[in-house]
């Protein structure tokens, strides 16, 4: 009997009002176990395989994270007994400091500065390693308390993803790469439909088209 393979629910976040476009998009990357829709973007889940290809062939996610823990909080000793039973060792190296981001929305648990330092701290606590003198490489932890109810995701991606392209001087354009991709799968581009650009810039468009 082989082993089933591990399954990861990852979050593609996208820029608001994109979500259908990007479902779109994962679906014809697919086959994935399951597509679901949320605001922000969508949640997917796959193989560890699955998770190198999303990141590698999306064009208009943002940002893809996986989801790490799920708890339900109240207070600060609801929060700190389930920080403490997230798997940080097995996502994050030892002697790691990562960059924590907090948003709340609707919860007892308002003070996302509070939380921010507090999570840190779990994280610090939990992977200082003083007999190793070595700084891993800064990873990002992402915490969404909605409704007293927290989410906990590890960034799979590193960079924006819009700042991959060929592009070098992307702060200078004035369109994200993965917005311009967006808009050439809404006009539902294919080979018998030129594309004419008469604003060309730098060119985003254009490239995003070539690549429909």
């Amino acid at each position: 009997m082989t082993r089933a393979a591990t399954r990861h629910r990852l979050f593609c976040a996208v820029s608001p009002g994109l979500e259908e476009l990007l479902k779109q998009e994962l679906d014809d990357l697919g086959p994935w176990d399951k597509i679901r829709l949320v605001p922000g973007g969508c949640e997917v889940k796959t193989d560890p395989a699955g998770v190198f290809k999303l990141v590698l062939n999306t064009r208009i996610a943002e940002s893809v994270r996986v989801r790490i823990g799920s708890y339900r909080t109240r207070n600060f000793d609801e929060l700190r007994s389930s920080m403490a039973r997230v798997p940080w060792a097995a996502w994050l190296p030892r002697n790691s400091e990562p960059e924590v981001r907090v948003s709340c929305r609707k919860s007892k648990l308002w003070h996302s500065g509070a939380v921010e330092q507090r999570v840190s701290q779990q994280v610090h606590d939990r992977l200082n390693d003083p007999s190793r003198d070595d700084t891993p490489e800064a990873a990002r932890v992402y915490l969404r308390i909605d409704h007293d109810h927290v989410t906990v995701s590890i960034d799979a991606s590193g960079e924006r993803l819009h700042k991959r392209g060929e592009r070098t001087s992307v702060g200078k354009a004035p369109i994200r790469e993965t917005l311009a991709a967006a808009m050439c799968r809404a006009a539902r581009l294919d080979d018998d439909r030129p594309i004419w650009d008469p604003f060309c810039g730098s060119g985003t468009l254009l490239l995003e088209a070539g690549r429909a």
